[in-house]
C-alpha cells in the first residue's frame, strides 16, 4: 500500500507538481508511518489482571492461567499433575478412599499454589505490565476460592475417616 503511495509522490515530483524537499517530507512521513504501524501489529496484547484471575479461579487445576501470562512451564506443571491424578483415579476404579488420598496428595498442593497465585498476582509479569484490579478485586477471589478449597479438603478427609472408622 505504501509502495503506491511512494510511486504516486515520485510521480507528481517528476511532473513539476511537487518539489524535491515536499516530495523528501511526505516521504519520510510516509515510511514513519509505515515502521509505526507495524511496531504497532508486533507487540504482544496487554493481559489483564482480572482474566487472570477467572482463569485461576475456573481452570487453575489445569494451568491455563499460568499459559495465559506466559508461564509456560508453571501451566503444563499444573496440567501434568492434573492429568496423573485422573490417570492414578481411573486406574483405582473408584476405590474411595485411595481416591480421596490421591486428591488431597496431588490436588490439594495445587489449589494451594493456585490461591498463592492469586494473592501474590502483581501487575508485571514476565517484565508486561497487566491491566491491574483492585485489591479488593483480587483479595475476593482468593477468598472464595480458599473457602472452597477448605471445604474440598474436608469432604475428602471426611471421606477418609468416614472408611476407616
Amino acid at each position: 500500500m505504501n509502495t503506491e503511495k511512494l510511486e504516486k509522490l515520485f510521480e507528481l515530483k517528476e511532473k513539476g507538481i511537487i518539489t524535491e524537499e515536499e516530495f523528501k517530507k511526505q516521504k519520510e512521513e510516509l515510511l514513519s508511518n509505515s515502521q509505526n504501524n507495524s511496531n504497532i501489529n508486533n507487540q504482544p496484547k496487554e493481559k489483564k489482571q482480572s482474566v487472570f484471575l477467572k482463569l485461576a479461579f475456573f481452570l487453575g487445576l489445569l494451568g491455563i492461567h499460568n499459559f495465559y501470562i506466559g508461564q509456560r512451564g508453571f501451566g503444563l506443571a499444573k496440567l501434568g499433575i492434573f492429568l496423573v491424578n485422573i490417570i492414578l483415579t481411573m486406574m483405582l476404579g473408584g476405590d474411595a478412599m485411595a481416591t480421596a488420598i490421591i486428591n488431597l496428595v496431588f490436588q490439594l498442593p495445587v489449589y494451594i499454589w493456585i490461591i498463592v497465585e492469586m494473592f501474590e498476582t502483581n501487575t508485571t509479569i514476565q517484565g508486561k505490565e497487566m491491566i491491574p484490579v483492585t485489591s479488593t478485586y483480587r483479595n475476593t477471589f482468593g477468598i472464595i476460592y480458599s473457602v472452597l478449597i477448605g471445604l474440598y479438603a474436608l469432604g475428602n478427609l471426611n471421606i477418609i475417616i468416614t472408611i476407616l472408622s
